[in-house]
């Protein structure tokens, strides 16, 4: 089966003002036939949080990843959040002539509940369709509502990705993948999970809870996108 990449944009990366431009520009290096199918999630980065602080509200997030509101203007806030990071994502490929599209996680049932409030995933055959045609899907974590809620919300980044790679375990090989830190050198051999910590990775809860769901890599972009497996850290146990 193809190799499909389910590329996590971490809160970190997309708070620093220059990585979106440096995305952009490393993947137009790159002929989208010539690059491993790969799909780029993202959640609503510290936007959201900056905005809650500047009316007088300290939200931290959970070890999960996700803001804990519950207010419905909160609640909209930051689906709104997301879906402005899903626009300005794009519109650093597009400067670039990047072929990409906007997927919010509640676009066409991508994403769906499960009975217990879990994430299962949709038929994702229009997805598929776009990566045959060498598009790049630049998806959020956004979310159908609880039962008991009527605004989508952000998703735990690890409980959308798991759901993501076992949806398309039958037709492709996921392989989980994050963007490393710009200062840490790449360990060929592998690293742990227990071992990974924030000096490699801002967010290594979510690599962790992600260990048994398909095969982990962390890496810089460049690596990835170059297939210099090299410079690119297995992660297992």
């Amino acid at each position: 089966m193809p190799t499909l990449h389910l590329v996590y944009l971490d809160r970190d990366h997309l708070s620093d003002p220059v990585f979106l431009n440096t995305l952009a520009q490393t993947f137009a290096k790159v002929p989208p036939a010539q690059r491993t199918p790969m799909v780029l999630v993202h959640g609503s980065g510290e936007k959201v949080e900056r905005t809650l602080e500047a009316d007088g509200r300290l939200v931290e997030r959970t070890d999960a990843g996700t803001l804990p509101v519950t207010d419905p203007a909160d609640r909209q806030l930051v689906e709104r959040a997301v879906r402005e990071t899903n626009k300005q994502i794009l519109s650093a490929l597009a400067d670039e002539v990047v072929p990409a599209v906007g997927i919010q996680g509640t676009d066409r049932g991508v994403l769906r509940r499960t009975d217990d409030g879990g994430l299962t995933t949709g038929p994702l055959g229009w997805v598929e369709a776009l990566l045959s045609q060498h598009v790049l899907p630049v998806m959020s974590t956004l979310a159908p509502p609880q039962a008991n809620q009527s605004t989508a919300e952000e998703a735990a980044p690890a409980q959308v990705l798991q759901a993501l790679a076992k949806g398309w375990s039958d037709r492709y090989a996921p392989v989980l993948t994050f963007i490393q830190r710009a200062d840490w050198s790449a360990v060929p051999d592998g690293l742990s999970a227990d071992a990974l910590d924030a000096s490699a990775y801002s967010e290594p809860a979510v690599v962790r809870s992600c260990l048994h769901a398909a095969p982990i890599r962390l890496t810089r972009l460049e690596a990835l996108l170059n297939g210099d497996s090299a410079s690119q850290t297995p992660v297992g146990e």
